[in-house]
């Protein structure tokens, strides 16, 4: 059961970076391969004829990008969606690829719509990478929206064109991953680990799940991972980053091997503020979510910055069970700490065998996410403030007024739990206004809740409201 309450063992500050840890013990899986340059093509493309999911999709030759795959299927809603491979076999890296689909009923019947949702004949898509170096491989994932969710009866997915892209594949590679599977949602996660003197950028993460005949049974990209990480060997630890990606595939299928495709570029160097990360608390709520509550110090005496956090969680191997990217609800200001709270997780709050295997966990930033504040705010005070504990959950209510001269454009209202000094829970709410802009003398009401360990004491607990507003 999910009643263990871990302990944050360690908090790395060094030369200016942000990586919070319990210190995981890393083990190695294979890296991804770099890929070898293909021979330019020589014919025109073909386009790809999709299979149902049982069939093995056929394949279209004699392009720069080739379709490899094609197959369709309902998710659990119903919905479906047209998923493959593409293949670049040409010598030259591409970017801003675009792919074309066409899928109809048994009747004839398009059941592509154009993007007023009016019916169309072909569509135009994405594969899910952004760029595909020679030899490479990426997945795409074409959804079907339709009120009735009509079953398809053929589907031909083909290449239109691409852009010659510019950018110099970095050597990104994969480590401490694994596949979890519940008979529906698919969920692959791991580390990705900058091999590179050079930063890098994750311009996307993509996965695919496959079938034991490597028949592609679904694929989807993720935005919880870092997007910068720092040259290789980095002493703070910004030169990996965990991740997770949820697949809505075919229900009760066995997926029986997984691919991840890393676009990773080399990347201008991005500066590392200086702000630190202090980790505070971890428990599991009464309704079994994780929480990592800690807070952010900017020690910077001048620059106020907006950043966006990156947890991941990790079983005694150093196996990545789960990740979440969450951002700050305040414009952290010189000087200032401001809590947070990394929670909603995708796997372990769902999940309980995986939610037994959290053993440590990290918190870093990303720097490409984080820059200086664009705004002028302001502190407020709140007011009339009530709380309430009852099953397991803190209601707070109150009301915060703009007692400054200008008008603003929204105003965040936090709440920190302490005990004995020590932070053990936070949660925000972010006020509009009914209008344009909140009035300067305009008070206006709030309510949040925070959602607490079953084992806490809540007699002993003390709080603190915070508030900002953002001028217009």
């Amino acid at each position: 059961m999910k009643n263990k309450v871990l302990l944050s063992l360690a908090v790395l500050l060094l030369a200016l970076s942000v990586l919070a840890c319990g210190t995981p013990k890393p083990t190695q899986t294979p890296p991804t391969a770099v890929p070898t340059q293909a021979p330019p093509p020589t014919q025109a493309p073909k386009p790809t004829e999709a299979s149902k999911p049982t069939d093995t999709a056929p394949v279209s030759q004699g392009s720069d990008i080739e379709v490899v795959q094609v197959i369709y299927y309902p998710d659990e809603y119903g919905t479906y969606h047209i998923v493959g491979l593409i293949k670049n076999n040409s010598s030259t890296p591409y970017e801003n690829i675009e792919l074309i689909v066409e899928a109809k009923d048994a009747s004839g019947n398009t059941l592509v719509t154009d993007l007023d949702g009016n019916p169309a004949d072909t569509a135009t898509f994405y594969p899910l990478s952004s760029n595909l170096f020679p030899g490479e491989t990426t997945a795409f994932d074409y959804t079907l929206y339709s009120d009735n969710n009509p079953t398809p009866d053929k589907v031909i997915v083909s290449f239109s064109k691409a852009d010659k892209s510019n950018a110099k594949r970095s050597n990104v590679v994969v480590e401490n991953a694994q596949l979890f599977n519940d008979g529906g949602s698919f969920y692959i996660s791991g580390e990705l680990v900058n091999k590179s003197s050079n930063p890098a950028y994750i311009d996307d993460l993509v996965g695919a799940i496959f079938s034991a005949q490597n028949e592609i049974m679904g694929a989807d990209w993720t935005t919880s991972v870092a997007y910068y990480l720092t040259p290789t060997g980095d002493q703070s630890g910004m030169d990996r980053t965990p991740f997770v990606i949820s697949i809505n595939g075919p229900e009760n299928i066995s997926a029986d091997r997984y691919e991840l495709y890393v676009d990773a570029t080399e990347s201008k160097a991005y500066e590392v503020p200086d702000l630190y990360v202090n980790l505070d608390h971890n428990y599991f709520d009464a309704l079994g979510s994780f929480h990592v509550v800690g807070s952010i110090e900017n020690r910077d005496p001048k620059r106020a910055f907006s950043t966006y956090l990156l947890t991941g969680l990790y079983d005694a191997n150093g196996v990545v069970l789960d990740a979440v990217s969450s951002s700050l609800p305040m414009y952290i200001q010189p000087g200032q700490i401001v809590p947070f709270d990394a929670t909603y997780f995708s796997v372990v709050d769902w999940y309980p065998s995986q939610a037994d295997l959290v053993d440590t966990f990290t918190v870093q930033i990303d720097p490409y996410w984080t820059y200086e504040s664009p705004y002028e705010v302001i502190e407020l005070e709140a007011s009339d403030i009530k709380q309430t504990f009852e099953n397991n959950t803190a209601t707070f209510t109150g009301k915060v007024t703009n007692t400054g001269t200008k008008d603003l454009s929204w105003i965040s209202v936090q709440v920190n739990l302490y005990e004995n000094d020590v932070l053990i829970a936070t949660n925000y709410t972010t006020v509009f206004p009914d209008g344009d802009a909140i009035a300067a003398g305009a008070t206006n009401p709030f309510e949040l809740n925070i959602y607490l360990s079953p084992e806490q004491d809540t007699t002993k607990i003390k709080y603190e409201v915070i508030a900002q507003g953002v001028v217009k």
